[in-house]
């Protein structure tokens, strides 16, 4: 489960960031030369495509185990 979750925040990191850093490019137009852009956008892309595949877990599946595992210990009257 805790692996489907991290290839899909890797998939949702890719596209994220493929769309961040293409913004970023049209924005900062003079600021980077041509031949460096398609660098920065990989590097971006990479960058949160890592972000997403780590950092997912820690915001989905490990706050809903703690939930449920704190409910399991929870009686009935309280």
């Amino acid at each position: 489960m805790t692996k489907l979750i991290q290839i899909l925040g890797a998939l949702l990191g890719t596209i994220g960031g493929l769309v961040l850093g293409l913004l970023l490019l049209v924005q900062a137009d003079g600021l980077l030369d041509p031949s460096n852009r398609p660098a920065f956008l990989t590097a971006f892309v990479v960058a949160s495509l890592l972000f997403g595949y780590l950092a997912i877990p820690y915001i989905t599946v490990i706050p809903t185990r703690w939930a449920i595992a704190q409910l399991a210990e929870a009686g009935a009257g309280e």
